[in-house]
C-alpha cells in the first residue's frame, strides 16, 4: 500500500505550527483460513474465510504514528525562541544578552 497525506504538527523550537508531507509504502499480510500460517513475516493478519471486509483503519493509523518525526522542526535550520524574552528568532532578532548565566552557577564563576 502508499500513503501519501500532509500532517499537521508544532515546530519543537519555535513553536510554530507547519504542515509536513508525509509518503510511506508498506506491505500486510493476510491470511484467510482457519489453519496455522508459517512465515518469516512478522505481522500476519489472519481472517476467517467468513470475512468479507478488511478495516484497514487501524493499519493506516499505525503508519502515521510512525511517520510522526521525533523531533519536529518547521526547517532545518529552526533558530528557536529566545529564551529570555521569548521573541521567535526566525522572524526577527532580539536585543537580550547572547549569554546568560545561571544563577546557580554564580559563585563558581566568582572562584575563577
Amino acid at each position: 500500500m502508499h500513503l501519501s497525506t500532509n500532517i499537521h504538527l508544532t515546530c519543537d523550537r519555535c513553536l510554530t505550527e507547519f504542515q509536513k508531507p508525509v509518503a510511506e509504502k508498506f506491505e500486510i499480510l493476510f491470511h484467510i483460513g482457519t489453519r496455522d500460517f508459517e512465515t518469516d513475516e512478522e505481522d500476519v493478519v489472519m481472517l476467517s474465510p467468513e470475512e468479507n471486509e478488511i478495516e484497514l483503519d487501524r493499519f493506516i493509523e499505525e503508519q502515521l504514528v510512525l511517520a510522526v518525526p521525533m523531533k519536529a522542526l518547521c526547517r532545518e535550520d529552526c533558530k528557536g525562541l529566545c529564551p529570555v524574552c521569548g521573541v521567535n528568532l526566525n522572524v526577527q532578532s532580539c536585543n537580550c544578552p547572547k549569554e546568560t548565566l545561571d544563577p546557580r552557577w554564580q559563585k563558581l564563576k566568582e572562584l575563577l
